[in-house]
């Protein structure tokens, strides 16, 4: 409707977990295999249909490509493969919740800048990639380093796995550099855990 009612207004369609609605019609998945056939049809469908409308344009997300369905995956005019986080993004993201940790009251102090931590004071500082609880830009550099193989997704959960560990069931503010070994910590967990899966 938004499309027909303005064609001059740009549409995004995002489908985000593709696989659900585009699994492959040859998987012998569970469940009525004619219901899933429909629904796959049904979709292609109506992405065929789309492509009359120069103003939409259809995103679609999957970490499990290989079980979307080949015809599907042939209507896609670009497939772009996003990895894992890169070292600066991962330092940016356990910046941000080192950040949201101080902002709210639960870690004492950032040290170095009032800003908080960077990457750039981090690079600088902690060339031989040794860890220094002292100084939160290095720390967090190695820690991101140490990250590497971790989804953004984890990422994120680390930090309050660190907080929980650090509290050690009070509910007092932690001290940064208590917080960053815990960090450390929970990412060497991570890592080991991610071995028996």
């Amino acid at each position: 409707d938004m499309v027909e009612d303005d064609p001059a207004k740009l549409v995004f369609v995002l489908v985000d977990e593709v696989e659900s609605l585009a699994s492959s019609r040859g998987s012998g998945g569970t469940g009525d295999p004619t219901d899933a056939i429909r629904a796959v049809n049904a979709l292609l469908t109506s992405l065929d249909r789309l492509r009359a409308f120069p103003n939409v344009l259809v995103l679609a997300t999957t970490n499990l490509a290989n079980n979307v369905d080949n015809a599907f995956v042939d209507r896609v005019d670009l497939k772009v493969h996003v990895g894992l986080p890169i070292v600066e993004a991962r330092f940016q993201i356990l910046e941000s919740a080192v950040k949201e940790l101080h902002r709210v009251g639960i870690l004492k102090e950032l040290e170095e800048q009032p800003e908080g931590p960077s990457f750039k004071e981090g690079h600088k500082k902690e060339p031989s990639g040794a860890i220094d609880p002292s100084n939160c830009s290095s720390t967090l550099l190695s820690c991101a380093r140490e990250a590497e193989g971790l989804s953004g997704r984890a990422l994120r959960r680390l930090p309050l796995q660190a907080h929980i560990q650090c509290m050690g069931g009070t509910n007092e503010e932690v001290l940064l550099s208590d917080f960053l070994r815990a960090l450390i910590s929970a990412i060497r967990v991570e890592h080991q855990s991610m071995r028996y899966l």
